[in-house]
């Protein structure tokens, strides 16, 4: 939001926004859904029909139960996120202060907590859709918004309590997001969330903690060169990691390892290192190929 709501009051600030995310996205999700498209016609013997592959070549199938999960593997957030591509300047206009904002995530919120029990109701066959839609997941866009708010409460006004921030602000807010997050997570505060159907949705709010921890302060822990680089290539990271772990698995990696080793923790060490490090290298191997070039490309046409 920071980069994109000034930039959305300038002339072709819109179609420059659009643009601009598409040549981000693009170019490795369209050779990921060929290698996808391969691999399910040629290995799996299940070829997709063509409105599934339109659906995805559209970035439309996040909108189609049934089609939501999408033919690239773990591609269903991308079909969550076009969605919120689409309302972004409807919603900076809706949360254009921090009371507007904190408004909207009590009613995204309310939302998400109900979107599941309402298409579930109406179609019990819909269980998934309900769960991987946009409007269940929308209270984690909210609590990103609310977190720029938070910082930023009106247009080009920053907080005035994070210009005097103290550093050690940033760490009380850190360590207020980790207590956050575990207690959502332990008994016996877990047990009432479950019951209150929130319990999913909890991690929004330490979500919005360490975004705002982020502002407030470059925190070591947060602002780092291996977090830095893991955000530079986390596209890549998040495409690759299913086709190399089921290609490790199918290979026999998995079970080669856990036959050698006899100690569970060393077995599962070798392999989540292994995984992680061809992972890592595919993803930095695609971004120089594929995604850099994309994005290079998007700005000259921009």
């Amino acid at each position: 939001m920071l980069g994109y709501e000034n930039c959305l009051d300038k002339p072709g600030g819109l179609a420059k926004f659009f643009k601009r995310r598409f040549f981000r996205i693009t170019p490795l999700f369209y050779f990921m859904l060929l290698v996808w498209l391969l691999v399910n016609t040629v290995y799996l013997h299940s070829p997709p029909n063509w409105r599934a592959i339109l659906s995805s070549m559209t970035y439309t199938f996040g909108l189609l139960p049934g089609q939501h999960e999408g033919i690239v593997w773990a591609s269903w957030s991308i079909g969550v996120e076009w969605i919120f591509y689409a309302l972004f300047p409807i919603l900076i206009l809706l949360t254009s202060n921090l009371r507007h904002a904190v408004l909207f995530f009590v009613v995204s919120l309310a939302i998400s907590v109900n979107t599941p029990v309402l298409l579930t109701g109406i179609n019990p066959a819909a269980s998934s859709f309900s769960y991987l839609c946009f409007l269940n997941h929308l209270v984690f866009f909210s609590s990103g918004i609310l977190a720029f708010r938070i910082v930023r409460p009106s247009r080009d006004q920053t907080a005035e309590w994070i210009v005097h921030a103290k550093p050690w602000v940033s760490w009380i807010i850190l360590v207020a997001g980790i207590i956050w997050l575990i207690s959502g997570w332990k008994a016996p505060f877990q047990t009432y969330l479950d019951r209150l159907s929130l319990g999913v949705y909890w991690v929004a709010g330490a979500w919005c903690a360490f975004l705002v921890c982020i502002s407030t302060g470059r925190l070591w822990i947060l602002d780092n060169i291996i977090l830095r680089q893991a955000g530079k290539l986390s596209f890549g990271l998040y495409l690759l990691n299913p086709p190399i772990i089921y290609a490790l698995s199918e290979s026999g990696f998995y079970r080669g390892v856990y036959a050698v080793f006899p100690e569970k923790w060393l077995r599962f060490s070798i392999c989540s290192m292994a995984s992680m490090v061809l992972i890592w290298r595919a993803a930095l191997l695609a971004y120089n190929l594929i995604e850099r070039p994309g994005i290079q490309l998007g700005e000259r046409i921009i």
